[in-house]
């Protein structure tokens, strides 16, 4: 690994997982309605695009503008859904549950779309996915875990799992040259709907406010998890071109995992119980037995 990828890899962690750790900060003390959300993530979307401008690359073709708008849909409604689960529910177990289903989307997408194998440890991998969700989901003792705070978290990962088949759409194509203009556009089609919806929040229905002002933490966690998203999706594919699906996959998501729950317990001071820890080890196993390090 040369230095240039072990600090993309080093930049990629930190976006990640600071990015956890603005949004739940964000989530339970800023956001309050709807709206907050919304107009969170929509000037999120803003800073994104920003950012790509100063890349450049905004060529598109019908065929990759199509699936960057499916690309865009699926980044606004994960967005929103992981702030609000983040309200409700902790940062380090949100974060593991999730990574491992989008793996477990993520992974199926080739057997089912692809007509690629679906191997034993594919398989095998998916069931420890699933016990260590049951040994993590801890309703009865851990009063800061709900069922609709898990509805959320599993939304979350399901739709976010579905951006891979877009992407191995668009590299699998002949258009898979046009990747900057895919990323770019996917940001613009996100903060167009965005914004719509802010409106209609804003004024039909309840019409609930937005509650906070563009200042302090609310101004910084914005700027912050507008340009890690915009640095994530250049970063990442970076990393996929220089590295193995082997290699990258397994050091991505443990790694996020692992210091998000570091951070979860450090600064957030979230605490996990035995059965919680041994679903935790039980799900890192499992991720890495699904990515195939184990053969």
């Amino acid at each position: 690994m040369s230095v240039s990828v072990f600090l993309y890899l080093i930049l990629s962690l930190f976006c990640s997982t600071g990015t956890n750790a603005v949004k739940r900060t964000f989530s339970k003390e800023i956001m309050h309605t709807k709206s907050d959300n919304l107009w969170y993530s929509f000037l999120g979307n803003i800073v994104s695009i920003a950012v790509l401008l100063f890349f450049g690359g905004f060529k598109a073709s019908p065929y990759t503008l199509f699936l960057a708008f499916l690309m865009g849909m699926d980044h606004l409604v994960t967005v929103l859904l992981f702030t609000k689960a983040l309200q409700l529910g902790p940062l380090s177990i949100s974060t593991l549950i999730s990574k491992a289903i989008i793996l477990i989307v993520s992974s199926l997408i080739g057997p089912l779309f692809f007509a690629e194998e679906l191997t034993l440890t594919l398989i095998l991998g998916i069931i420890c996915i699933l016990g260590s969700m049951v040994l993590i989901t801890d309703f009865k003792s851990d009063k800061t875990m709900s069922i609709r705070w898990f509805v959320l978290i599993a939304l979350y990962g399901i739709i976010c799992g579905f951006q891979g088949l877009f992407q191995k759409l668009l590299v699998e194509s002949p258009y898979a040259a046009e990747k900057p203009g895919f990323t770019f556009w996917s940001f613009v089609f996100a903060a167009i709907v965005n914004l719509v919806l802010l409106i209609l929040s804003m004024s039909t229905g309840k019409k609930e406010p937005v509650t906070y002002k563009l200042k302090g933490f609310a101004l910084f966690s914005i700027i912050f998890s507008g340009v890690s998203a915009s640095i994530l999706y250049v970063v990442n594919l970076i990393l996929v071109e220089a590295l193995s699906t082997a290699v990258f996959f397994p050091i991505n998501m443990c790694s996020t995992i692992l210091l998000t729950t570091l951070v979860g317990v450090v600064i957030f001071k979230e605490r996990m119980n035995r059965r919680q820890i041994i679903g935790f080890i039980f799900g890192i196993f499992a991720l890495l037995l699904t990515v195939g390090v184990f053969g």
